[in-house]
């Protein structure tokens, strides 16, 4: 029964995990004032978000505000289940999170894309800034 729970802790942080961190960062985004939402120009369904890029401030609060989402949210499942969190979940996480930055500086900086130097910078700042809040609040996760 045990590893039953410890399985289902594992499959649902890692499903509800991302998906946190991802809401965190969209509701930083709306308390900041940087979310535009953009509607379908046929007045169909769809619809997207975006915001501007911004400066080493917002990047350091977004990864921040991203990891303590992920690992927040990860943290009650594993709580609610009543199973104590794990290293492999703490690693998977930051892998996971480290692997959105890599991709996202990756698709913006590859051809045809041509990104000043200052956004190369701030992408390349915010990878690091993302590895860093990612491990210290693996930590976190771990040790409370």
């Amino acid at each position: 029964m045990h590893a039953f729970r410890t399985i289902s802790a594992h499959v649902l942080a890692f499903i509800m995990a991302p998906v946190a961190g991802f809401a965190a960062v969209l509701l930083l985004a709306q308390a900041a004032g940087r979310l535009t939402c953009w509607r379908s120009a046929n007045a169909g369904s769809g619809w997207m978000v975006s915001m501007p890029i911004g400066g080493f401030g917002w990047q350091v609060s977004s990864v921040f505000a991203r990891a303590i989402g992920c690992f927040g949210m990860a943290r009650i499942v594993f709580w609610l289940f009543g199973v104590t969190p794990t290293a492999y979940a703490a690693v998977f996480l930051a892998l996971l999170l480290l692997a959105w930055d890599v991709s996202r500086f990756r698709s913006v900086t590859k051809p045809p894309m041509q990104p000043s130097p200052a956004t190369f910078s701030v992408l390349r700042f915010k990878t690091a800034a993302g590895l860093l809040s990612s491990v210290t609040l693996a930590v976190w996760f771990l040790r409370i």
